[in-house]
């Protein structure tokens, strides 16, 4: 409910209150045309204010009240106004309201015609409200179905991008599948040259090791046709050591080897002199750390061949702390190179 009628509905209110509060019991009917005609006086004073207020729908409802207690002829005049006024405004339920007194009215006046015209009004009014109310229906109905249709193309318009994504994800899922395809095929084979490669090269090493062992069955071959072996005909090597510094290996130096044997002897004098070299070219850098590795890799071999002279010397050299006496460490290298170079002749 509008305010409006609201205040309309208060103001009716009022007004009937105020008419039933006239006394009516034990007067004269002069006195109750008096009270009417009050009643009549404060309805038209309300009318003029109503007037200047200028709500429509309020100077209806006040004319329409009004016509109810004035005569005939006054009322029909009052009910006319209040069409008008409706029609002006198009308020369409007022008029209906208005046009229905005054049919009434006319009716009881004795114009039938006027009553029967203003009825063919009430009936055309009636229509157009039904069609106004099946025009707003129709609206409301339309703005539902566009509300629909909106939420319907939304949702088809959401799956639409659902499935492209899914879509979407799909190409992007295939292309790092193959991808990875890609990769993993290159990885095998980038695996299977190296695995080749690798075969090949052991093939060739292996070849090379049967052509030198077949070399070295030859020159074992050939020492062992000898009346004995060269390495006990050869004379010691002695260096002379510091005279300040008194050193026992000296004393194991002038031993003669003992008897090699032959195969590990023309494998060590096939390599030998490649370590002995490395040896060197460390010592001339002063590089003490390498020099040290290359005795560690040179002494089984140089033990295997001759323990009673080696030995001591490699232990020597490769002693915690040994680096820190320079001169001795110096002769005891000066000692070891001179041995392995007598093993190379």
């Amino acid at each position: 409910m509008s305010i409006k009628s609201a205040i309309r509905l208060i103001l009716l209110a009022f007004i009937a209150c105020f008419a039933f509060s006239v006394p009516v019991s034990g007067q004269s009917k002069k006195q109750v045309a008096d009270s009417l005609r009050k009643v009549v006086a404060v309805q038209r004073a309300l009318l003029q204010r109503v007037d200047t207020a200028g709500d429509v729908s309020m100077r209806i409802a006040v004319r329409l009240h009004l016509s109810t207690m004035v005569k005939p002829k006054e009322a029909i005049v009052i009910l006319r106004e209040s069409s008008d006024l409706a029609q002006a405004a198009r308020l369409l339920e007022d008029e209906i309201a208005a046009r229905t007194y005054l049919a009434q009215a006319y009716s009881g006046s004795g114009d039938h015609r006027k009553a029967y015209a203003e009825s063919m009004l009430i009936t055309a009014l009636g229509n157009e409200r039904l069609a106004l109310q099946a025009e707003r229906s129709a609206a409301r109905m339309d703005s539902l179905l566009k509300v629909a249709q909106t939420e319907h193309h939304e949702t088809i318009r959401k799956d639409m991008l659902r499935q492209l994504e899914v879509e979407e994800g799909a190409a992007r899922q295939k292309t790092l599948t193959e991808r990875w395809m890609v990769i993993a095929l290159g990885i095998a084979a980038i695996a299977l040259l190296v695995v080749t490669f690798l075969v090949l090269r052991n093939g060739l090493q292996a070849k090379r090791t049967k052509v030198e062992m077949a070399a070295l069955r030859a020159e074992v071959e050939a020492l062992r046709g000898s009346p004995q072996n060269r390495l006990r005909d050869q004379p010691p090597v002695v260096v002379a050591p510091d005279p300040s510094a008194a050193h026992p290996i000296a004393e194991a130096a002038e031993v003669a080897p003992a008897v090699v044997d032959g195969t590990l002897l023309a494998i060590f004098r096939k390599r030998g002199p490649e370590r002995l070299s490395t040896l060197r070219e460390a010592r001339s850098r002063d590089d003490q750390e390498k020099v040290v590795r290359v005795i560690h890799t040179l002494k089984p071999q140089l033990v295997a061949m001759d323990a009673e002279r080696f030995a001591p010397l490699c232990a020597s050299l490769t002693a915690p702390g040994s680096i820190e006496n320079a001169q001795r460490w110096n002769n005891d290298l000066d000692q070891l190179e001179a041995a392995m170079e007598r093993l190379f002749s």
